[in-house]
């Protein structure tokens, strides 16, 4: 008998249509020897598994009947990062690839995971809440500065703001509060992005990370065809390699991950701080997570491959 495997794309998030390819690529690499089921949840909630609509209840009732072996996980953003989708799958007592919903819930919340990263020691940007910063500074900025969203991905909602003004720095907090109630301001670190996964409890190859069109890695350098140059392995000095890739996994370790995760980096000089992890991060053609996996030597079926045998455990 075939282990039957779900794979869930799509979901409310911003980062639905990044999800939809994700769960497609992930669905056209599966080992033959597993039996698909693709399940589409569109943004308002309702599950589309072979042709029909079900509510969240229902489906979860199907999965149970159909007697899923494993659901894999290409949500991205919230409902499929955030907790929520698992804590759903852990109550019916459904194995899925991916963080468990605690760790889930602190890594897509930045502040969570920032306290976690201070405890340890692991450098990240002096960040405030929104209203800790116009507190603090009250609107006398002096270096540039960094707006986002507290718990989004793919840099959806972020500005910044390099001769930051009021109007500048209200215009940027409106766009961010499209996507999160919670704003933070970051100092802006001048350096170099590299990234960095982890599959099971070994660091993957960094990447480095040139945006050729915008200033920093955001939406549009993510997803625009040649707006970025991708770099993997990551054409560094040894020992800063070897330090990102320590950084990376303790990251994951501290957060509680599992199975797999991407941390986001700013290197600058030697000082490496971390931006954010991603507990379920892009697994499109052209992610970074399987070019990493790929410079490792493991094609996109074994990689998969790999995260299924660790969740099935």
């Amino acid at each position: 008998m075939k282990k039957k495997i779900a794979v869930l794309m799509g979901g409310p998030s911003s980062e639905h249509e990044i999800s939809l390819a994700s769960g497609e690529n992930v669905l056209n690499n599966l080992p033959s020897k597993y039996e698909k089921i693709k399940i589409l949840i569109d943004k308002k909630l309702f599950w589309h598994i072979e042709n029909k609509k079900y509510t969240q209840k229902e489906a979860i009732k199907f999965l149970k009947e159909k007697n899923i072996d494993l659901v894999f996980i290409a949500l991205h953003g919230k409902y499929g990062e955030d907790g929520k989708i698992q804590r759903i799958l852990e109550k019916a007592k459904i194995k899925f690839t991916g963080s468990d919903e605690k760790a889930s819930k602190i890594g897509i919340d930045k502040l969570k995971t920032y306290k976690i990263l201070k405890k340890k020691k692991i450098l990240f940007p002096k960040t405030w809440t929104l209203n800790e910063f116009i507190k603090k500074f009250n609107y006398n900025f002096s270096f540039p500065i960094v707006i986002k969203p507290n718990d989004q991905g793919s840099s959806v909602g972020v500005s910044i703001l390099k001769n930051p003004d009021k109007k500048s720095f209200l215009k940027a907090v409106k766009i961010a509060k499209k996507f999160s109630k919670k704003i933070l301001v970051q100092e802006y670190i001048k350096g170099i992005e590299v990234t960095c996964g982890v599959l099971g409890s070994k660091p993957l190859e960094p990447t480095l990370i040139l945006p050729q069109k915008r200033d920093f890695f955001d939406y549009f350098s993510k997803y625009t065809p040649n707006a970025t140059k991708e770099i993997t392995p990551a054409p560094l000095e040894k020992n800063l390699i070897r330090k990102i890739k320590r950084t990376a996994l303790l990251v994951h370790k501290f957060i509680g991950c599992r199975h797999f995760s991407r941390t986001d980096f700013i290197l600058s000089g030697k000082n490496l701080y971390v931006l954010e992890i991603n507990t379920i991060p892009g697994l499109t053609k052209t992610s970074l997570l399987p070019q990493q996996a790929k410079a490792k030597g493991i094609n996109f079926t074994n990689f998969l491959e790999k995260i299924i045998k660790l969740a099935l455990k």
